[in-house]
This record gives structure tokens, C-alpha cells and sequence, in this order.
């Protein structure tokens, strides 16, 4: 049995565009079959009505706000990608540092440490051996060594460091936060680092070069460390404020002084010594300070000081440096708790000092190479420090 027959209104027919600049026989000469369509008269071009206009106003408020997200992500990772390797030269790979840099040391272990023992010449000359490197490539060895001895004095910089992030959060919340949480003083540090590093790049700088005084990247780090010095005795002092006053002087928030019945009637809270946090400010202060000086003139000193085959690697060993630093924090924990905190804050005072007279007494005269010879280049389009080789 057929089905019934459709309404002249619910037919589908066959498209043929009504439109004059349409052209149906090469419609029906390139299609294997007619396209049904149910109103071919919508499908002439016309100009927008005033509703059609005000209908696409409030297309782009329909998209969800997940659509545009995801949109911003994959233009922003893109231009990320792209603005970042485009424009800069592509160099063919070159033979791997590390293997022969380690062959190098391994032979200057063997010969009670000296690195001309694995010169070229020397090699050929003694055990009749040739190696795969260059003389020059030795001296630049010589030269990463110079600069990750300067780099391993960060070590107790790292230490005291990162007593911002572990024993000072600690002593803000033996003090009274004042509305706000223990936390939040940590910022102060980077408050202080966006204030104070325009005036020092900018005015601090330039007066001292308008005047001749020489400031080499090694006099900053000296100084980085005095003020890191600085900063542990300033936590030292807090600390001994803090164990001077009450309720609970020298074990802030752990007697029965200080317990207090919290706002729900039940539950009990304890209350820190009266003393307020703001009193860490200049902490901070100091930090950002040391911060400008030590981490951006050691930069300074690894760019310029070591080869250019070997940055990676000096700058890869301040990352072993700063792990060092972490892991002396991790094994002062023991002592880092009441009522010892003052003595050790001090002795971590005493320590930064010390390092910073032993760096500048054994690295001074980098930064007199540096003030002679900072418009000299070598070879590698990079400028010099030292111009004499140590003696070996």
C-alpha cells in the first residue's frame, strides 16, 4: 500500500534558484542530483534589514564565555611559540659540550688537577694522543670553573634566602597579623623589588657612572651580602622582641596565657604575642634590596664571564646552588623552632657577613678586569674580565 500523497505545502522540490544571476542548468550540470530545499526564494542575496542587523548584534553575547577562553589560550600559546622562535636565528647543532668537558676534568683529576694537562699539545706531546677538542676550548673549561667558583659562594645566600618563605611566614604568625594573614607580608618583598629596582637601574647606577665609581657586578654581590647580613640580624632583633613580650614570651602561642575561647563560644584559638607584623616590614625591605644587587649582578657575571659553549652549564650549577641552599634549610629544621630562633637567625647573620668578606677578598680583582676591559670583546661577541689565565 502506497503512502498517502503530500500536501502541495509540505513538498520538498527540487532546487532551482529563482534568482536571475543564477545560473540552474550548471546547478543540474554539476550536481549528481537536484537539492531539495523547502523555500528557494530565502537563498537570493538582499540587502540587511535594520532587525537582521539588530539580530546579529547579540550573536557574539550567545558564544559562551568557555568558547572566547579557549580562543585567547590557543592565540596567546601560539604568538608565545612563534614570537619567540621566529626571530631568532636557527644555528645548525653543534657536537655535545658535556662529553668532552667531562673527558677534560677526568684528566685534570688525573694529572692532581690541572687543566693544561689536557691540552691538545700536551696530550700529543706526552702520550701521543690526539683528542677531539681544541686548546681554546680548554681555556673556556678554565673559564666556566672561574665562574662557578663565584657561583658556589651563593650557596649561604640561598640559605638565608629562603628563610623568607619557611621561618619568617613562621614569625609573622607569632605576631599579631592585624587583619590580615601571615601570608600576605611575604608580598612586601615583591613590592618593594618593583619600587626600589627602577630607582637603583636608573638613578642609582648612572650617578655612579657619571662619577667614575666603578660598581662591577662582584662589588653588587658583596654588597647583596651584606644586606642579606643585614636582614637575618633585623630577624634576629624580631625575634628577641618577640620573646619579650607576653603572653607567652619565649613560646609564642603554646601556654595557657595566651588561650582564648573562640567566637562560637566552643572551640579555643591562641592568641600571639603582642607584637605587630608590620614590624617585619623592613625584613623585606633589605631582602628585595639584596635581591636587585645579588641575583641580577650574578647574571651579569655568568653572561659575561662564561664561554659561550658553557652558559647553559654555569647557569645549570646556580640551580645546583640554589638546591644546596634548600638543602641546608631543610637541615637546620631541628634548631629552627623555640625558643632558638634568635640564635639562629644570628648565626645565619654572622655566616652571611663572613661570606661576604671571603667573596670580595677572593673575587676583587674580577671586577677590576671588568671596569679595564668592559669595552673589549673576544672572540665570542662577549665582553672580558679577567685577561690573565691563573697559574697553575
Amino acid at each position: 500500500m502506497s503512502p498517502p500523497p503530500k500536501s502541495p505545502e509540505s513538498q520538498v522540490r527540487p532546487y532551482t534558484s529563482p534568482c536571475s544571476e543564477v545560473d540552474n542548468d550548471q546547478i543540474a550540470a554539476v550536481t549528481s542530483r537536484p537539492i531539495p530545499i523547502s523555500n528557494p526564494q530565502n537563498l537570493c542575496p538582499r540587502d540587511a534589514t535594520p532587525e537582521d542587523l539588530e539580530k546579529l548584534r547579540h550573536v557574539a553575547d550567545k558564544i559562551p564565555r568557555i568558547a572566547w577562553l579557549v580562543a585567547f589560550t590557543g592565540a596567546a600559546q601560539r604568538f608565545a611559540f612563534y614570537g619567540t622562535t621566529v626571530p631568532w636565528p636557527k644555528f645548525p647543532p653543534q657536537s655535545d659540550v658535556l662529553p668532552h668537558a667531562g673527558k677534560i676534568l677526568a684528566l685534570a683529576a688525573r694529572s692532581r688537577f690541572h687543566l693544561s694537562a689536557a691540552d691538545p699539545s700536551y696530550q700529543s706531546f706526552h702520550y701521543n694522543r690526539t683528542v677531539p677538542w681544541t686548546a681554546a676550548f680548554v681555556h673556556e673549561i678554565r673559564r666556566g670553573l672561574r665562574s662557578c667558583r663565584a657561583v658556589i659562594c651563593f650557596t649561604v645566600f640561598y640559605l638565608c634566602f629562603n628563610q623568607s618563605t619557611t621561618n619568617i611566614i613562621s614569625q609573622a604568625n607569632q605576631m599579631e597579623i592585624s587583619g590580615v594573614s601571615n601570608d600576605t607580608v611575604q608580598s612586601l618583598n615583591a613590592i618593594f623589588y618593583i619600587i626600589i629596582n627602577p630607582i637603583i637601574q636608573n638613578w642609582l647606577f648612572p650617578f655612579l657612572a657619571r662619577r667614575h665609581i666603578a660598581f662591577g657586578p662582584i662589588a653588587r654581590m658583596t654588597v647583596s651580602f651584606f644586606l642579606l647580613a643585614v636582614a637575618m640580624g633585623y630577624a634576629a632583633g624580631t625575634q628577641a622582641l618577640i620573646y619579650s613580650r607576653g603572653p607567652c614570651f619565649s613560646y609564642p602561642r603554646a601556654c595557657e596565657a595566651a588561650t582564648v575561647v573562640g567566637v562560637d563560644g566552643v572551640t579555643t584559638e591562641h592568641r600571639p604575642n603582642e607584637v605587630s607584623m608590620w614590624v617585619q616590614a623592613p625584613f623585606h625591605l633589605f631582602l628585595a634590596v639584596g635581591e636587585i644587587f645579588g641575583f641580577v649582578a650574578l647574571n651579569e657575571f655568568e653572561y659575561i664571564e662564561a664561554p659561550t659553549n658553557m652558559k647553559a652549564l654555569v647557569k645549570a650549577f646556580e640551580q645546583f646552588t640554589a638546591a644546596l641552599g634548600a638543602g641546608l634549610s631543610m637541615a637546620l629544621g631541628p634548631v629552627s623552632k623555640d625558643p632558638w630562633l634568635v640564635t639562629m637567625n644570628a648565626s645565619l647573620a654572622g655566616t652571611m657577613a663572613i661570606s661576604g668578606v671571603a667573596f670580595y677578598a677572593v673575587f676583587w680583582r674580577f671586577d677590576r678586569y671588568w671596569h679595564t676591559n668592559q669595552n673589549i670583546t673576544n672572540s665570542d661577541d662577549s665582553r672580558v674580565i679577567v685577561t690573565e689565565d691563573s697559574k697553575e
